[in-house]
């Protein structure tokens, strides 16, 4: 296809190390709050124009689609819960494909939950429709979900681990976890052309696939994973990192802003290198389907 962190560190520490390690956690907390802050923000700005840019968002979508018409009929009965709803996308499949059960959208974003709310409001069935901002990461929950979905979230995630552990303990017993991810073998052309010119990349750190799969073996009864080669063409090299704004997606986790006159040395090189042809960027999707 063309933080949480809620550890308590033992008593027995000398008191030098406890306080130590309490300043560290304070930190890292401090950290990750600020971080989590800011990706939010960063797609209540892009809510308005999100469907325009949101190209990688669509595929997966698709994806997703297929599938969730497949599995609907082998989900016990319960209510559903969306992780990341972002605009609406999935969340306007999950409402028309399952109508009659009961379904709760969540967003990190402000803005994003808004829009999705406004972009939904002519779907019939209302008042079995919820809002509320969430963070995926830590899933609150009462009910336990038939199915809980999200497209695309995963890669945002301090600790993916964690959150599906987390997302698993809130399923039924016979209900599905359905989630994609940005995967690590994505943006290939951005790592190398910073590695020719020796430039530093300041892509995010993405999942570990296999590590993750390793790592999730078992928390469900059965777990499906594969995944997509997406291949996004733009105009432009700069045309690429405007997407990434547009989208909210160009938030860094790990301080690693490039200064502004390496960046227009890169997009420079970058396009000279092109010659005049259009920049293909390689996204990998990967989707877990699991079953508690």
């Amino acid at each position: 296809m063309h933080v949480g962190w809620a550890q308590s560190y033992p008593l027995y520490i000398a008191t030098g190390q406890r306080v130590a390690v309490w300043c560290s956690w304070i930190a890292y907390h401090n950290f990750m709050t600020t971080i989590k802050d800011k990706i939010a923000l960063g797609f209540s700005k892009a809510a308005a124009e999100y469907e325009q840019f949101a190209l990688v968002q669509r595929c997966s979508i698709e994806s997703f689609h297929k599938r969730i018409i497949s599995l609907k009929g082998q989900l016990p009965a319960g209510p559903v819960l969306e992780v990341g709803c972002g605009t609406g996308a999935l969340s306007r499949i999950l409402a028309t494909e399952m109508p009659d059960r009961q379904l709760l959208f969540t967003d990190f974003s402000a803005g994003m939950l808004a829009m999705c709310r406004q972009r939904l409001s002519d779907l019939p069935k209302p008042e079995h429709q919820a809002w509320q901002i969430m963070d995926g990461e830590n899933i609150a929950a009462q009910d336990e979900y038939a199915l809980i979905a999200s497209s695309l979230t995963l890669q945002w995630f301090n600790n993916p681990t964690q959150a599906l552990q987390r997302a698993c303990r809130v399923l039924q017993k016979g209900g599905k976890l359905f989630y994609s991810y940005v995967g690590e073998e994505s943006f290939t052309e951005w790592r190398t052309i910073c590695d020719r010119f020796k430039i530093p990349c300041t892509a995010n750190p993405m999942p570990d696939t296999h590590r993750l799969n390793y790592e999730i073996r078992n928390f469900f009864s059965t777990i499906e994973t594969w995944g997509d080669t997406v291949r996004i063409k733009y105009p432009q090299v700069k045309d690429f990192f405007y997407s990434l704004k547009k989208t909210g997606s160009g938030t860094q986790l790990n301080k690693r802003s490039l200064p502004v006159t390496q960046m227009r040395e890169l997009i420079k090189k970058w396009d000279n290198e092109l010659l005049g042809e259009e920049l293909e960027m390689t996204y990998n999707i990967q989707y877990i389907l699991a079953e508690k």
